[in-house]
């Protein structure tokens, strides 16, 4: 993990009310708007517009999702939020950090996380939104029930079965 990420991430949060969670928004797109983009010429300009991207990777993204949901672990109602300010005004790349943020911080309290997650899938803006909030912020979960801690593990799960077009239960 960057040190310095976690350090201005850290600094961002105990500077900011977190009654005023577009100020630590804005405060942390400033800080994603440091990495250098990506080329974003493959999006058509109107497509560009409604997501709002700027062209930053995911990797150079991640830790400071990943140190968003460090510092604020302890906190989750207060980071929720600035988790869907996130989501709602900071275009593409707030998006991608508030799931990642989410995704870390659920398995500390899935009861407030995952209602909130549903509700930020009825407003993606793309499918690289929706695949984000699949694969970063509900993983996790879904990771935790395979490991018996859900009772529907016990029942197996639906998976495609190799070499043939139906389903089986596996368990």
């Amino acid at each position: 993990m960057d040190q310095p990420i976690n350090d201005s991430v850290r600094e961002i949060l105990a500077a900011v009310d977190a009654s005023r969670p577009a100020t630590a928004a804005d405060r942390l797109r400033q800080l994603w708007l440091g990495f250098e983009p990506k080329s974003v010429a493959g999006i058509k300009e109107a497509a560009r517009a409604k997501q709002e991207t700027v062209g930053i990777p995911v990797p150079a993204l991640q830790p400071i999702g990943q140190s968003l949901a460090r510092t604020t672990r302890e906190r989750v109602e207060d980071f929720l939020p600035l988790a869907c300010t996130l989501w709602d005004s900071t275009g593409r790349e707030g998006r991608v950090v508030a799931v990642i943020a989410l995704g870390a911080t659920e398995l500390v309290d899935p009861e407030t996380i995952i209602p909130l997650l549903r509700e930020l899938a009825r407003t993606y803006v793309t499918w690289e939104d929706a695949n984000r909030l699949a694969m970063d912020a509900l993983e996790p979960i879904v990771r935790k029930g395979r490991k018996g801690s859900s009772p529907r593990s016990s029942r197996g799960s639906l998976t495609r079965a190799p070499g043939r077009g139906g389903r089986s239960r596996v368990p």
